[in-house]
């Protein structure tokens, strides 16, 4: 597959194939795309600690409300120490990231600033706050799209902030009407 239209707002699921363990059943909601590659987002990875609102307490920001009860969320393995929120478009800052997902429009941000209005209780509606990233290369992605080891989906706005997430990669797949089981490592060419 040619990864030179526009992937922003798609989903990259990973097939049964998938060999490195960090991805395995994940989704993964792609935020952008330019010559030099693609970055994206792991949507179903939910760290077991700390929680947000520990990290607020830690970055000494007085107010904590109940928007800071929130889970944090693997990103993926690139700049682990760098944190993401993926928020509804009701909260916007001077580096605000916006993109669509059928239709309807979220947005992505990732200075300091976002967390502290979180923990006034000024920050979106709903939000993920995500550690670290996913990037490829077009080439590398490409590749990986070839050997099968992702299925590329129009993203799905359920499941940006749906709370269960154990269920979302099996979920996606019976919404798509695809066996994941039935799926082949090797494509064929016509």
């Amino acid at each position: 597959m040619d990864t030179n239209g526009s992937l922003v707002g798609k989903f990259l699921v990973s097939t049964p194939h998938m060999e490195d363990s960090l991805f395995f059943k994940t989704i993964i909601l792609i935020c952008g795309q330019d010559e030099h590659g693609v970055v994206g987002l792991i949507l179903n990875r939910p760290l077991d600690t700390p929680s947000l609102r520990d990290l607020l307490i830690e970055l000494k920001l007085s107010t904590i409300s109940s928007q800071a009860s929130s889970r944090i969320y693997f990103g993926g393995p690139v700049d682990t120490s760098r944190g993401f929120v993926l928020h509804t478009p009701d909260y916007k800052g001077p580096d605000t990231l916006e993109m669509s997902v059928e239709g309807q429009e979220f947005c992505l941000t990732n200075r300091i600033d976002v967390l502290a209005h979180i923990s006034e209780g000024r920050g979106p509606q709903k939000f993920l706050f995500l550690l670290g990233y996913t990037g490829w290369e077009t080439s590398q992605l490409d590749q990986e799209l070839r050997e099968n080891t992702w299925l590329l989906t129009d993203g799905k706005k359920d499941f940006i902030f749906e709370k269960e997430v154990s269920s979302q990669w099996d979920t996606l797949y019976r919404d798509l009407k695809i066996n994941p089981d039935c799926l082949f490592r090797e494509s064929g060419r016509a």
